[in-house]
């Protein structure tokens, strides 16, 4: 796919569990970065074939599987990512997979797109769901193993050497986002809601965040990206509900973790990749709250 600014060297590879994670995530951040000529590359675990479905007319059960997955697809064309790949694991199941198995399929696609930066989910799995979680473990797993000569060392017969990428991230919300976000959208519309899930569990501690991307430029394209799944957001759930002036001040800064090669909580850096390398147009002053 084109980018405004051409191809450059750069590499990014994003590593999430279902379709809509994506966007929900880091929507932003890969359109951001796609405008600027990264080649942005996501793989996917699952095909969500047991999600929700939002309205009966989009979907069965027994089609979920390929009808998340053309919403992936168009999503992934909004955002401008390059090439998108499935580890086929069962939705749900992700942590019942041979993890050996997953592991070596990520490793096979870091050593096959040489990304710079790698990103998936944490520890707190957003809301600690046991298949982002997973996901987020194995992927760190395969960072490490995907620059080891002695692991996976059959892929040379592939032509894939070991590779090692710069930078590790976990995608993080600040655990008090989605908590004001559902609190402003109630005001307005008092069924929202978020998959049934409350909004307390999400997030993690704001001093465990070292990342924040202003991605002001390209909040339509994250708007786009999410609502592009549409088997995922009923009419009453809240990405479905919130206005414009709400999604501009909630969901107009992406963040993060830098999780390899660790970082302390300071003053928050304002990109994945070098600062200098890219204008992020963020600013952040230290007595500013994340908010």
């Amino acid at each position: 796919m084109s980018s405004q600014n051409g191809k450059n060297n750069l590499s990014l590879l994003a590593i999430f569990a279902h379709p809509d994670d994506e966007a929900i995530m880091t929507g932003g951040t890969l359109a951001f970065y796609a405008r600027r000529g990264v080649e942005v590359n996501l793989l996917c675990a699952t095909r969500g074939e047991w999600g929700t479905i939002s309205c009966e007319s989009l979907a069965s059960r027994e089609n979920l599987a390929e009808v998340r997955e053309q919403e992936l697809r168009h999503s992934c064309s909004i955002l401008g990512v390059n090439l998108l790949g499935f580890l086929d694991c069962p939705d749900g199941k992700v942590n019942e997979t041979t993890w050996c198995e997953t592991e070596e399929k990520i490793v096979r696609y870091i050593r096959k797109t040489r990304p710079q930066v790698v990103i998936t989910f944490g520890p707190d799995g957003l809301y600690w769901h046991p298949d982002h979680i997973a996901t987020g473990s194995i992927t760190t797993l395969a960072f490490e193993s995907a620059g080891d000569a002695d692991r996976f060392g059959n892929q040379r017969e592939e032509n894939l050497e070991p590779f090692q990428p710069d930078k590790l991230y976990y995608a993080v919300y600040p655990d008090f986002l989605m908590r004001q976000m559902a609190a402003s959208v109630l005001k307005e519309n008092k069924s929202a809601q978020l998959w049934g899930f409350s909004a307390e569990t999400f997030g993690v501690p704001a001093n465990q965040i070292t990342t924040m991307l202003n991605i002001e430029e390209t909040l339509s394209e994250k708007m786009n990206a999410i609502r592009a799944h549409q088997t995922q957001f009923a009419a009453n759930n809240i990405f479905s509900l919130i206005n414009e002036e709400d999604a501009r001040h909630f969901l107009s800064r992406e963040f993060f973790r830098l999780a390899k090669p660790e970082a302390a909580f300071g003053d928050l850096k304002t990109g994945l990749f070098a600062e200098e390398l890219f204008d992020t147009n963020t600013r952040f002053e230290k007595n500013e709250t994340i908010s």
